[in-house]
């Protein structure tokens, strides 16, 4: 009998003991969501578009990128305009020379797309009030994060050229646009020295064998990460931009 209710205390003692590890634990945990990637998630896609058809010519258009969508579009520039004569006795001075200022056009309104986020002058890089950031990776897999100890670079006005037709008179004239560039992103590229206007891809310092990926983050929290590949087009005559890149859209 003793032996009997001897067991059964135990027994008791076995459940309240389990009773009360379950007490001690709570509820049951819930399995963990796994949080959105949106970088790793972002598919990369490539991007080209032809930004001048023959050289000295087409000085005075913008290619607008809607990075979201893919789309481009070709626009007339409508900034202010101003036209140089130069020669010696100019009294104003540029890296061309000594120039006077002899032909002005006031900025007419605006006619770019509703929605962009980059705008191409040839190679002349602008944002739609982003800012850029020239990293030293050289793939955009390795882009986890926007960097948030790095100087992040506005757009800036900036005289560019916009007419060449004048450049091989007596004396030289030469148009320029009163506009805007973000040289966060301008050393894309660069010009071969010694040669008149031939341009390649800047490579990457860590690794001189591939370019550099690009950061732009937009006013609207949106962002992209962005890879060079080419300027020419498939037959060396026309300069195209071509790039891989990822959008990140803010949601």
């Amino acid at each position: 009998m003793k032996l009997k209710l001897l067991m059964a205390l135990m027994c008791l003692a076995g459940l309240l003991c389990v009773s009360c590890t379950k007490n001690e634990d709570g509820p049951e945990p819930k399995p963990v969501q796994p949080q959105d990637d949106p970088i790793k998630e972002t598919p990369i896609k490539e991007l080209s578009f032809i930004t001048q058809e023959k050289t000295l010519e087409d000085y005075d258009k913008w290619v607008y990128v809607n990075l979201e969508t893919g789309e481009t579009v070709m626009k007339e520039d409508v900034s202010e305009q101003e036209w140089r004569t130069y020669s010696e006795d100019g009294k104003q001075k540029d890296r061309f020379g000594q120039y006077d200022i002899t032909k002005t056009v006031e900025a007419r309104p605006s006619n770019a797309p509703e929605k962009w986020h980059l705008a191409f002058h040839v190679y002349d890089i602008r944002t739609n009030g982003g800012e850029g950031y020239m990293t030293d990776t050289t793939s955009i897999e390795t882009i986890k994060t926007l960097p948030t100890n790095v100087k992040w670079v506005s757009d800036v006005k900036a005289y560019l050229i916009y007419d060449m037709k004048g450049m091989m008179t007596v004396p030289a004239v030469l148009g320029y646009m009163k506009s805007y560039v973000n040289m966060g992103l301008y050393y894309w590229m660069h010009k071969v020295k010694g040669t008149m206007g031939q341009y390649e891809l800047t490579m990457s310092k860590s690794d001189p064998e591939k370019a550099p990926v690009f950061l732009v983050r937009f006013k609207d929290g949106s962002y992209a990460i962005i890879q060079f590949t080419g300027l020419k087009d498939a037959t060396g005559r026309k300069k195209e931009v071509s790039f891989k890149y990822k959008f990140i859209k803010n949601k």
